[in-house]
């Protein structure tokens, strides 16, 4: 199920263009490394995901449409 659903969403951010999946992709395999290598509350921004954005998103140039997506949803959508 899992499978699907990453499947739907890169559909649906990329459609049928090939090379930007491809750099979607990479960026994002990229950037869980970089997340995954850092020691939990290290930054300093206490929970604030636009400042931590700031911080450690704006390498990745083209993961920044999905994270400006994520953070303007409302803090009810999260039980939905």
């Amino acid at each position: 199920m899992l499978s699907f659903l990453q499947e739907a969403g890169m559909h649906r951010c990329t459609g049928d263009d090939v090379e930007y999946r491809a750099r979607l992709s990479a960026d994002l395999a990229s950037f869980l490394a970089h997340v995954e290598s850092l020691p939990f509350g290290s930054d300093g921004v206490g929970g604030h995901p636009c400042h931590w954005w700031r911080l450690h998103g704006e390498a990745f140039s083209t993961l920044r449409p999905l994270a400006m997506g994520i953070l303007l949803l409302p803090p009810s959508a999260a039980g939905r």
